[in-house]
């Protein structure tokens, strides 16, 4: 798929290039509105292409990677539609999700139906730049977080994930502010004492720099576009976390072959009780998205341990808080 620039040819005709794993697609237009719209509409069905195939779960674990690449390489307007297809709730899950209206924030609770009141609530906020996902973007993972709990603690989890405001609507540090109205509404309808976990996938420390790891879904035009449409105070090295360390205990992954890896360790310092892993195979939201860890069955059985450790921190942490 062909990555859109500017570069602009005295002939008048400019090239469009993509190369990746040895694959380069090359085709030329001319800069007139004609081919512009031709060229937009190449991307969007090539993209489509891209998210079917991706979804279907049929890739190479080496082209799934470079497809997910070439997606968020995109621009917002293109990349924010098509990951949002890609991350739909599939199967039952849908039927797990409630709305939550406020006037600060909208998100959705993600429970099992059948289960009795929450015995604690972990509150996402999800990952994406600031200029894409939504909050039922990793529905798979919720499910397998929320049983896994019931399942090692016989008690029941649920999750807030927040749809804060994507940029440009709004820029920040608006989309934080709305993850911690969504803290606040928790605390005051749930209680002072009721667990509240925080994975805090957005990393607004720091994400905007340029760090050397090619082989990682997070690439530098995704970054990019993030510090263009979420204005100045992206661009920033550091943003202000005090408030950071007022929230509740926080669990923080990592990859060792992904970009943010010293940017995510340093914003994890914000957080006084946390958890922090690393899958050393692993690229950006590994745990989450379980196609982006290596697919060897010790590397996938390494992650879903990972997943029982979690909980189980989780349901040591609310047993200290309750007694």
């Amino acid at each position: 798929m062909p990555t859109v620039q500017t570069d602009d040819y005295p002939s008048g005709v400019s090239p469009y290039k993509r190369g990746n794993m040895g694959t380069s697609i090359l085709f030329w237009h001319t800069n007139d509105s004609t081919s512009d719209v031709w060229l937009t509409y190449v991307v969007h069905t090539e993209s489509l292409l891209y998210s079917l195939v991706l979804a279907s779960g049929l890739l190479p674990h080496g082209v799934y990677i470079w497809a997910f690449q070439t997606i968020l390489s995109q621009p917002p307007a293109i990349s924010g539609p098509l990951t949002n297809l890609l991350t739909l709730p599939s199967g039952n899950d849908a039927q797990w999700y409630s709305t939550v209206e406020q006037t600060e924030f909208t998100g959705q609770f993600f429970g099992n139906p059948k289960n009795k009141a929450a015995d604690a609530t972990l509150l996402y906020a999800h990952g994406g730049a600031f200029v894409v996902g939504s909050s039922k973007m990793y529905s798979e993972f919720y499910r397998e977080l929320v049983e896994t709990y019931q399942t090692v603690n016989k008690k029941n989890l649920d999750i807030l994930t927040v749809d804060y405001t994507l940029a440009p609507e709004a820029t920040l540090p608006r989309q934080i502010e709305q993850v911690f109205a969504a803290y606040k509404y928790l605390r005051k309808t749930r209680g002072e004492n009721h667990p509240i976990f925080i994975d805090p996938s957005t990393y607004p420390e720091g994400s905007w720099t340029d760090p050397a790891n090619k082989d990682d879904i997070i690439t530098l035009d995704f970054l990019r576009h993030g510090v263009k449409a979420c204005g100045p105070t992206a661009a920033a090295s550091e943003l202000d976390n005090s408030k950071l360390s007022t929230l509740g205990p926080a669990f923080i992954t990592f990859g060792g072959k992904e970009r943010l890896k010293d940017l995510i360790l340093r914003f994890s310092d914000s957080f006084p009780e946390r958890r922090i892993v690393e899958l050393k195979e692993g690229l950006h939201n590994w745990l989450v998205k379980k196609e982006l860890a290596p697919p060897a069955k010790a590397v996938q059985s390494q992650r879903n341990e990972y997943v029982k450790a979690l909980t189980s921190w989780m349901n040591d942490l609310a047993d200290v808080k309750a007694s």
